[in-house]
């Protein structure tokens, strides 16, 4: 069951594998209970454009070996949909990983002002662009 929001992010590499500091900040933010990852996807495109989508235990041995204390708890929420329009987006010789996760912070949040007599009255994700152009405005002040 899911019960916190729920964010999707694409990370993209030129050429190579995974970057293993990313999957170890990512495990450990799942570790802390920060977040729970709901899928995660590899789409690779190759040199001639020849699009590939790996599920983890797809994935070389070492990055595999990584994941795997996530590979039982995946949906298989990414969707052919998804991939596509990832994949639009690739430039030849180069890989995404796609992951969906969901923030368990909010979820304690949220449990903390019910049992406290208040609710959540919203939850909004601001769009990266938004919030770079309003740092950017507040620094030129």
């Amino acid at each position: 069951m899911i019960s916190g929001p729920v964010d999707f992010v694409a990370v993209g590499f030129p050429g190579g594998g995974l970057n293993e500091e990313l999957i170890a900040n990512l495990m450990e933010l799942v570790d802390s209970g920060v977040v729970r990852i709901i899928d995660a996807v590899v789409v690779i495109k190759d040199e001639e454009g020849e699009v590939t989508a790996l599920e983890v235990e797809d994935l070389d041995a070492a990055t595999a070996a990584m994941l795997a204390p996530l590979a039982n708890d995946l949906t298989g929420m990414v969707s052919f949909e998804d991939i596509a329009m990832i994949a639009e987006e690739l430039e030849n010789d180069s890989r995404v990983a796609m992951i969906l996760f969901e923030n368990l912070w909010s979820v304690k949040l949220r449990e903390a002002a019910l049992r406290s007599g208040g609710q959540l009255l919203m939850h909004v994700r601001l769009p990266d662009e938004a919030v770079q152009q309003a740092w950017e405005d507040m620094s030129g002040i």
